[in-house]
């Protein structure tokens, strides 16, 4: 983007790296290959553009007011006594989108543009982007949301799942739900939401968030408490290398990674959209193993496309020798952000489970991210009946954390977060869809994610 302004002022800033993600407007080219500089970021962030037009190569405008451009579509609330703006944005285009993320201590991947625009391309489903903005247009809070239109026959619920209408932050994501400097932004943000929930019959709102920090933001908003995920907290340097408690304990762990390495299986990262593609009906087999529904190799394609090459995405895969030749046995598919690395998708071969080679892909995985500078490794989280998933992420000694959810409105008909009834609990349809076809898991997965 570029802007045509009529007044210039100069201000003093002190930038040591480079502030964008993607693409610099100022000097019109990639940020990537180290086409930009922090002495670019330096010029740019000199100048205050107080009155003008900023003009995007993709046709759209905004205009420039008092130094603050108005990139919102248009606004939607406002709290005089907080001195704050909800406006309807655009994600996708806003620049203070990333920004915002990337500078807020809580900022997750999954609140990034690029996260968002992936999970829109799963199956093109309407979003709602809202901000939170001060006097000056500086982002104070943001909420990403997604309209689900539920599963057929009004079946709003399987077990503890929400699964009729929702506008939900995020469908398909662990968690997402408002990032905000101070709990007025929150409270806006949260206002709005409530309100298109409110306009539309049959809809309700869902939050997926790490804490009940937003309870009594809102009348008849409270969290509930849902799963616990497991994190594991990395050293901060001083070592060569992650070590797993006392040396009783870690020997335990370095055991079955020992035992793959054994029996001859390497690690290494995948390098092209051939390996995804290998690897995908090793995670179908996983997803029918444990009776959950798979998402389409469509959406890991764009999650390749556009997470991998930015160093977002991560695919480590586990080979072994096999009469004669390598095979392609596991793979574990890992999201990095800020300071966190988030295990998020795996598949093993049936056969390959004996041979400990899941043991060797975390291992790998934490030492890879412990020496990128990730400081945290989220395992992901664990369904409450899950015991046998629970005790493999502890062994790493991670430690749970209880997620949360909000729902607005709440029904008497939801089931409490502990009344677990998923489809692993209903046996006929877990022997059927334990043999099905790999190819009709895939379309299977499809079509009911496509509703959620």
């Amino acid at each position: 983007m570029e802007s045509s302004a009529r007044s210039r002022t100069n201000i003093a800033v002190n930038v040591s790296a480079v502030l964008c993600d993607d693409w610099c407007a100022f000097r019109n080219r990639p940020i990537a290959n180290a086409a930009v500089t922090p002495i670019d970021c330096q010029e740019c962030r000199s100048i205050l553009v107080n009155e003008g037009t900023i003009l995007c190569q993709c046709g759209q405008s905004w205009e420039i007011h008092q130094g603050a451009a108005s990139f919102g579509d248009h606004c939607v609330d406002r709290d005089s006594d907080a001195q704050l703006t909800v406006i309807e944005t655009d994600f996708d285009k806003d620049p203070r989108w990333n920004s915002f993320v990337k500078d807020h201590p809580k900022g997750l991947l999954f609140h990034h543009s690029l996260w968002l625009r992936t999970l829109k391309a799963e199956f093109g489903q309407p979003t709602l982007s809202l901000a939170c903005v001060d006097a000056s247009g500086r982002f104070q809070g943001i909420l990403p949301l997604f309209y689900t239109r539920g599963l057929p026959l009004g079946i709003s619920h399987i077990g503890v799942h929400d699964t009729g209408k929702r506008l939900s932050s995020l469908p398909r994501t662990p968690v997402a739900g408002p990032l905000a400097s101070n709990s007025a932004a929150t409270r806006a943000l949260l206002r709005e939401a409530v309100r298109r929930v409110r306009s539309q019959d049959n809809l309700i709102l869902q939050l997926k968030v790490a804490a009940n920090d937003m309870d009594g933001l809102l009348e008849n908003v409270w969290g509930t408490p849902w799963r616990d995920r497991y994190e594991l907290e990395l050293p901060d340097g001083a070592t060569d290398f992650v070590r797993f408690g006392n040396a009783k304990h870690n020997h335990k762990v370095t055991w079955g990674v020992n035992r793959a390495r054994r029996e001859g299986i390497t690690t290494r990262e995948a390098v092209c959209e051939e390996d995804l593609r290998q690897w995908y009906p090793l995670y179908l087999e996983t997803m029918r193993r444990v009776v959950v529904p798979p998402r389409p190799y469509r959406f890991f394609v764009e999650m390749w496309q556009r997470l991998q090459p930015r160093g977002m995405m991560r695919l480590m895969l586990a080979e072994g020798p096999e009469t004669g030749r390598t095979v392609l046995l596991a793979g574990s598919l890992f999201l990095m952000y800020g300071r966190s690395t988030h295990y998020a998708f795996t598949g093993c071969h049936n056969g390959a489970l004996a041979l400990h080679v899941n043991d060797l892909l975390q291992w790998e995985a934490i030492q890879r991210a412990y020496g990128d500078g990730f400081r945290l490794y989220d395992f992901g989280e664990v369904a409450d009946d899950c015991g046998g998933l629970a005790a493999f992420k502890s062994k790493w000694c991670a430690t749970p954390k209880r997620l949360y959810r909000y729902v607005y409105p709440r029904t008497a008909t939801e089931p409490a977060a502990k009344s677990h009834t998923d489809l692993g609990s209903l046996s006929l349809m877990t022997r059927c869809w334990q043999r099905a076809p790999l190819g009709l898991t895939e379309f299977l997965g499809a079509q009911i994610y496509s509703h959620l």
